[in-house]
Formats: C-alpha cells, structure tokens, sequence
C-alpha cells in the first residue's frame, strides 16, 4: 500500500475517533470502514469499529473486528480487554477469562482488568480462583474499591459470609457512595440470620441510590423474613414498576401474598414468573407451592415436575412436592420424595462418614439400628409408628429423640434403648431417621399410631383433678400451636395454626360438659376471654404442657379433646382416643387436602377452613356433633 493511501486511512480513521469522541457513533462508524477500504489492515480502525459496535450493545458484531485487531496487535491490551468484553457481552466467560488474562499481563498496572478475570472466574462457578486473583489485585493496589467489592462477592459465593461481611464493611468506607456494596453487605447480613442489619443496610444503598431496583426485591425478601409482608409487598411493586422483568420481583411478591393470606393474588404472581422464567426451576416450584394453597393439587405436582425436569431442586421444593403427594392419598411416592427434606441434607452435611440408609433386609435379627428422631415431637411421635415395624424384622433399636417423652417411648416395648437426641450416637449397622422409615419399610397399610402407656398413679391424680373441677363430660381445648407470625423470622415459615377465639366460643357454648383448657401457654388474658365468651367456667391446666407425662394422662381421662393440630393429639392417638381437629386453610399435610377424617388417625373428626377464611360451616358442624356426643 502507498504511503499516500495509508495516511489517507489513518486520517479517516481519526476523523472516526474524533465523532465517536463526540458520542456521534453513527458517524464514526462511516469512517472507520472507509478507513477499511483503503486499508483492510488498519489496526485501529478495526479496533474502533468493534468498540462502536461492543458501545452499542452487539458484541457478536464487535467480536470479528476486534479480532482481527488483535491478530494485528497482539501486544495490545486495549484490543485483548475489548476481545474479552466482547466474550463477556456473549457470555462466552471461559474464553473472555483468557483474553482479560493476557490484557492484565499486557499492562499490569491496570486493576479493571484483574476486576474482569476474577468476575469471569466467578461466573464459571470458580469462585475460589476468583478470589485468589482479587487478593492479588487489592494486595497491589489497597485503596481500590471495586477490587474489595468483587473479593467480597467471591467469598460471598463460597458462603464464607461473615468475612465477606467485613470486607463489604472495608468498601463503604473507601467508596461511602457505593450503593450495591451497602446492598451486599445487606444480603451477607440476611444470610447470617441479621435481618435487622440487613435492612439497615439495604436501605442506606437505596438512599444512595434509590433507582437500583434489586435493592428493592431484597429488601423485600428481608421483610418477608421478617414477617413484614405488607412492606414487602410495596416494595417489590415498586421493583415491578420501575423494571417489570426485575428477577425475583414476582416470586418475592407472591411469598408476600402467600405471608399475608391472598392466595389466589400469589398464584398471579407465581404465574407471571414462569411466564417470566420458564427455564426456572425455583420459579416453577414457587408456582407449585402456590397452587397446593389454593387446593389445586395434581396442578401442583405438575408444577413440582416441571421443576424437577429443569434440574437443580431445592430441599424445599422436594419437600413440598412429598407433602403434596401424602395429602392426596399418594403415600408411596410422598415417601421417597420425603427423602428429600432439608432436616436428612442437613444430617448429611454434619455427619458425612455417617451414611444413613437407603433400603433395608427383610431380616434385621442380631443387627443394631440407630434411630433417630427429628423436627417436633409431634413429628417424632407420628413417624415413630413405624417402629414395631421396623421391631418385627429382628433388630435392636436405639432410638435418640426428646427426653420430654423418652419415659413413654421406653414403656412401649417397640424400642430397645431410648436416649436424649444430643447423646453421641453408638455404633450401628443401620443409621436411619425417623421421617425415612415409611420409605425403608413401605408397608401395604398404613401402620396405626404407635401405641402410648399413661403411668397409672398419673391417671388416677387426672381423674381426681378433673372430678373437682366439675361433673363430665371433660372436653379439653387447645385454639392455637405453632410458631406464632410475630416470632417467626427466616426465609423458612414454619406451621402456625389458630382458630378465632370468638368462633370457638360460638361452637362450644351450648354443650352440657365441665371444658378444660390445655392451651399450651396461652396469652395473658387469653384464657379469661374465652371463658367469657363461652358464657361459663373454662378451668385452666395447661401446665400440663410442661409435663407431658401428666399431659397423657390427662388427655386419656377426657371424654373429648377439640384443637387445631399439635402434640397433644399425637398423644391421644397413642392411647387409642379420638379427638376433633380444627383446620385452618391449607391444612397440614397429615390430615390430608379434604374430607372428614385423615387415614393416619383413625377415628379423628376434621373440621376445615374454608379457602376464603370462613369457619361457619366447620364449626356448626362441630357444635352439633358434641351436642349428639354430650348426650
């Protein structure tokens, strides 16, 4: 090429760089492949026209002339960064991570292109490289911010959260305008269970910068775990308003429907999500938790395999798909998926040279079994019916469960040895927990409770307590079990269950019966308020919750016991007695989706919820047929 033509190219080709200069792209643009023409070789005019085009947001145009850039300059680090941006910009990270390693070797004094190789590391799932090459990066250059940010960012990714907590900390004070380094910190803080710091700090970033919408949804999600569900929901609107496709926006609103009782409003959102996300497994089973609350199951289940066929499914989505399939009379295939649940992940994490079992000999003669109880004792006591079971194959149970009900265990003769759930456990041949024993065992029926012994000097002082307190019939109450909404914090809600006091009254007032409360620690005031509204003495033992052995006596000395669910009527099952169980929507799993009664407790009466809230229906019913019984 003459010396004429390549000064004619280089003069276009700044010409070029002047308009880009100027923001005039277009323009630019023009004149970087006039530059071309004349000269196809034009380094810099190759580069500048894949800068245009990386600028205006087409990497894979930008890709062939930076390329060919730096085919031409290859001891160019602006043309390996912007061949690595380019990659980035196609989510190409493993090649983008070898162009940014060559830039930094190219011009090592340059921190950004460090602050590239570690985040392309990070987003290939390599967040220990990632953090090696950002420890490199801040140990040469200490004042730089973004360095700490993404150092943070890597241990955050290795749930290392108190460490990436300080260094979170480290960068507002570099950068005190950092609004997303005060949002990590806040998602660092809400990891480590601070929900209160955590919305501390999301709500500085959003005062620095209150347009960045992911603050928003996770503020939101804190509040959500903080029971605050009608300021998530404002919040997550907001999020929507500003960016209708924010991630997480949707599922976020819907947990803060779901928290505050709308159902129907959740499943809205849910539906949007996956309409949002289809490739979404968390989407679709936020979608499939949403449907099973408005009773729609087998739709939810479909939900839960759409899940499942995306891959990647949480512990609580496995569990709620097993809950399902139990409501609906699905007991074999809720069994393996209750594998599943969080409480057997979480037993082998901490005990990984402990296998647990997967299945089991038809003979278990001479061989030591390790069972152990887990959740509530409600849970312990429900899953335990399974033991004699487990007996008649031959082997020695030890069973490690709560010491508040080892002495009724131990006299039940389906169990060998029962110790506290926190001694070291023994040696074994089999390790296995409570809540796997219907898959191991998978009986053709249903086992019926386990079987329960009152100790007899503790049913005669129950009988004698109960003849002072008034002639029978002995009805015992319980309205309320669970964790209350105002002590629940997490991202997990645990089962919370309460009939309206008023209604209760309503139901109750009428039966001729000396009525017994056995609230487990009832409100202040709660128990003189119901006695009121029943227009009669309501005698109060519920002490006896911190008793349970004088708990089962006295439930086996009740004509009747009414409540919602909770231990007390895993207890009456044990002694062979029937009980009345109220139901708020969506009922618990173990009393099954509809119907009058529930399989696992023969005899028991169900009275539920209506969807929309009402008790009217379940109560009338409940008050007539303690009227017939009373008689």
């Amino acid at each position: 090429m003459s010396n004429r033509k390549a000064q004619r190219a280089t003069a276009l080709f700044k010409t070029g760089l002047g308009e880009f200069q100027q923001g005039r792209g277009v323009v630019a643009r023009r004149f970087c492949e006039q530059a071309l023409e004349i000269s196809p070789r034009n380094a810099d005019a190759l580069h500048l026209l894949g800068v245009i085009a990386l600028q205006g947001g087409d990497p894979a145009a930008a890709l062939g002339p930076l390329q060919q850039a730096m085919a031409l300059r290859p001891d160019h680090p602006a043309c390996q960064a912007n061949v690595a941006y380019a990659y980035v910009g196609l989510k190409r990270y493993a090649e983008a991570a070898t162009a940014f390693e060559r830039a930094a070797r190219l011009d090592a004094g340059n921190p950004e292109l460090e602050v590239g190789l570690g985040n392309c590391l990070g987003l290939l799932g390599k967040p220990s490289e990632a953090e090696a090459v950002f420890r490199r990066l801040v140990a040469r250059h200490p004042g730089h911010a973004l360095g700490w940010f993404n150092l943070a960012n890597a241990l955050k990714d290795q749930e290392r959260y108190q460490e990436a907590h300080d260094l979170y900390l480290r960068v507002t004070q570099l950068a005190p305008q950092f609004a997303e380094a005060y949002c990590n910190l806040g998602i660092a803080l809400h990891k480590m269970k601070q929900y209160e710091p955590a919305e501390q700090a999301f709500r500085a970033g959003l005062a620095r910068n209150p347009a960045f919408v992911p603050a928003h949804v996770s503020l939101a999600i804190t509040l959500n775990s903080l029971r605050r569900h009608a300021e998530a929901e404002a919040l997550c609107r907001e999020a929507l308003a500003r960016e209708p496709r924010q991630k997480n926006a949707w599922p976020v609103l819907g947990k803060a429907l779901l928290g505050l009782g709308r159902w129907h409003d959740a499943l809205q959102c849910y539906e949007r999500a996956v309409t949002e996300y289809p490739d979404s497994s968390d989407a679709w089973g936020d979608l499939g938790d949403a449907l099973r609350h408005v009773g729609r199951m087998e739709e939810a289940l479909a939900a839960f395999d759409r899940a499942y066929a995306l891959g990647n499914i949480s512990p609580l989505v496995r569990f709620l798909k097993a809950t399902t399939l139990f409501s609906v009379g699905r007991f074999a295939e809720g069994a393996a998926e209750y594998r599943g649940r969080q409480e057997r992940v979480a037993f082998v994490e901490q005990y990984p040279g402990r296998a647990l079992a997967t299945d089991l000999p038809a003979g278990l003669g001479g061989l030591d079994i390790c069972l152990l109880g887990e959740q509530g004792i409600g849970d312990e006591l429900f899953f335990l019916r399974y033991a004699p079971l487990l007996k008649a194959r031959g082997g020695r149970i030890t069973y490690y469960g709560n010491p508040r009900i080892s002495g009724m265990l131990a006299r039940g003769g389906a169990l060998d040895r029962v110790l506290p759930g926190n001694s070291p456990y023994a040696a074994a041949d089999y390790t296995m927990l409570a809540g796997d024993l219907p898959h191991l065992l998978a009986p053709p029926e249903l086992p019926p409770p386990l079987a329960l012994s009152p100790l007899p000097e503790r049913v005669a002082a129950a009988r004698e307590r109960l003849r002072q307190l008034g002639p029978p019939p002995y009805i015992g109450l319980t309205w309320r079990a669970g964790t209350g909404p105002q002590e629940q914090r997490g991202h997990v809600w645990f089962l919370f269950k309460q009939a309206p006091l008023e209604n209760f009254a309503a139901a109750l007032g009428g039966v001729k019966a000396t009525l017994v409360s056995l609230q487990r620690r009832p409100q202040a005031g709660e128990t003189e308020k119901l006695g009121a509204l029943l227009g009669k003495p309501l005698h109060d033992l519920s002490a006896a919750n911190e008793d349970l052995e004088e708990m089962l006596a006295l439930l086996a000395v009740m004509d009747e016991y009414v409540g919602v669910s909770n231990t007390n009527m895993h207890l009456r099952a044990g002694i062979g007695k029937t009980a009345r169980v109220l139901l708020p929507w969506p009922a618990e799993w173990r009393w099954m989706a509809a119907g009058a009664a529930s399989p696992w407790f023969p005899g028991f009466r169900v009275y539920r919820q209506q969807q929309n809230g009402d008790w009217n229906e379940a109560l009338a019913r409940l008050s007539g047929e303690l009227a017939a019984a009373a008689r």
